[in-house]
């Protein structure tokens, strides 16, 4: 067996998520139930409870699939960005609200819904407050890396971070919630903006002359 193939059961289990995620694109996780996740899946809903004890299981997994694929839709946009601290910030807006390649509007759906059951449901929150803290060190990173690039003090970075991620957060909310309230493909672009806005308020240290 190839080193780097999944498994078959890796490879259902991973089919299982997929369709959970769909369901709750749809209907939302309350009314996702095990045979409306099995249908999706196109399994028998008996395979369902095979490879998870219930339906918390799978969309823990599913927080995790996300992110994971989330992570790496970044991870190409940094590869196919100039080698410069604020491309390499824009990428990671691009990656997180950008449309094009790897947009999924159903995973948005879903992101949306599951921040509504990390408040209810302790088990979704540790997972779901772990992959929030880790995206808002890597916005620090790129932040740090633009302020420390153009000679700026970086004494505000929790702030500067925080106000980004609750932006991509809202822009979520919004999409799912109102439809059509915001213009397509405006999250990417104003977001840029309004950072590069905020980055250009910070002071610069002692002895450095602006460049922009």
């Amino acid at each position: 067996m190839s080193m780097g193939r999944a498994s078959k059961g890796e490879e259902r289990r991973a089919q299982i998520i997929l369709a959970l995620q769909d369901v709750m694109a749809e209907k939302g996780y309350e009314r996702a139930s095990i045979k409306s996740i099995a249908q999706a899946a196109s399994i028998n809903p008996g395979l369902v409870h095979h490879y998870f004890g219930n339906k918390q299981e799978i969309l823990v997994s599913l927080v995790e699939d996300l992110g994971q694929r989330l992570h790496t839709r970044y991870i190409q946009q940094i590869e196919e960005s100039e080698d410069a601290p604020r491309a390499r910030l824009f990428a990671f807006i691009d990656a997180y609200v950008g449309l094009g390649p790897g947009a999924d509007p159903k995973a948005v759906a879903c992101w949306v819904s599951i921040g509504a059951e990390a408040i209810r449901q302790p088990e979704v929150r540790e997972t779901f407050m772990r992959f929030m803290r880790d995206t808002l060190e890597q916005i620090k990173l790129r932040l740090t890396e633009v302020l420390a690039d153009e000679g700026r003090q970086i004494t505000n970075i929790e702030a500067l971070a925080s106000v980004l991620l609750a932006s991509i957060e809202g822009s979520y909310t919004l999409a799912m919630a109102v439809p059509g309230l915001t213009p397509q493909g405006y999250a990417s672009p104003t977001l840029k903006q309004m950072i590069v806005g905020l980055i250009e308020q910070q002071p610069l240290r002692e002895g450095k002359e602006s460049s922009t």
